[in-house]
C-alpha cells in the first residue's frame, strides 16, 4: 500500500506543476496589468519583471538592454518594434556603426548637432549595389541611440501621416514605418514582425 499512495503523491504533484505552468502566463499578466494600473513606481517593477526568453545568451543580453530602453520610451513606438529594428538593422548591435559608435540604426547626420562619423554607405543604384562615402550620427551609448530613433520618426511628419503613432498593434506599426518610407525593401516590415514572432518580443509592449 505505500507504494501505491507513494506514486499516487507523485502524479498529483506532476498534475499541480502542470496547471501551474499553465496558468504561469495568466498569472503573469495579472500581475502586470496591476502594477501597471498602480502607478509609475510599480511599472519599475514591471520592467525588471519582463525579460527575454528566446535567443541564446548574446542575444537574450541584447534584447534585454534594448527593451528596456525602449520601456522607458514614451514616444509611442512599440517597444516589440524597436527592438526588432535594432537586431535588423544593427545585426545585434555587431555592425561597425553599433559596436564603434553607439548608433543602432543607421540614423545619418542631417541636422544633427552632435559627433559624427563618415563611413561607406551601401546603396542600390541602376548599376546595381554601389557604395558611397556617408554621414552617421554618433551616440554616448545604446540607451541614446534609442531616444534620438524614436525623436527622429516622431519629429517627421511623414511618420505621424503615415499611421505609425496611431498603430494599434506591432505588426500595424511596422507596416506603416515601412509605408512612410523608412526603408525602400519591401518586405522590411514582415522582416520585423517575424523577428518579433521569432523571439517573443511583444512581451515588452506591456503599456500598450
Amino acid at each position: 500500500m505505500g507504494n501505491v499512495i507513494k506514486s499516487s503523491h507523485k502524479k498529483n504533484v506532476i498534475v499541480i506543476l502542470m496547471t501551474l505552468l499553465l496558468l504561469s502566463p495568466i498569472l503573469a499578466k495579472g500581475i502586470l496589468d496591476s502594477k501597471l494600473a498602480k502607478g509609475n513606481n510599480d511599472e519599475i517593477f514591471v520592467k525588471n519583471l519582463v525579460q527575454a526568453s528566446y535567443g541564446n545568451y548574446e542575444q537574450r543580453s541584447f534584447i534585454n538592454r534594448v527593451g528596456q530602453a525602449a520601456m522607458n520610451d514614451y514616444s509611442g513606438i512599440y517597444p516589440s518594434v524597436t527592438i526588432a529594428q535594432a537586431i535588423l538593422e544593427s545585426g545585434w548591435g555587431k555592425s561597425t556603426l553599433a559596436s564603434q559608435y553607439n548608433n543602432l540604426f543607421g540614423i545619418k547626420s542631417d541636422g544633427w548637432g552632435g559627433n559624427v562619423v563618415n563611413l561607406p554607405s551601401k546603396e542600390y543604384t541602376a548599376n546595381g549595389w554601389e557604395y558611397y562615402p556617408s554621414y552617421y550620427r554618433v551616440y554616448s551609448s545604446f540607451e541614446e541611440s534609442i531616444a534620438d530613433h524614436s525623436a527622429f520618426l516622431r519629429n517627421n511628419y511623414r511618420y505621424t501621416a503615415g499611421g505609425v503613432f496611431s498603430a494599434r498593434n506591432y505588426a500595424e506599426q511596422a507596416y506603416a514605418i515601412q509605408n512612410s518610407g523608412y526603408a525602400s525593401g519591401y518586405n522590411y516590415a514582415s522582416t520585423l514582425i517575424s523577428i518579433i514572432q521569432t523571439y517573443n518580443l511583444d512581451a515588452f509592449d506591456v503599456r500598450y
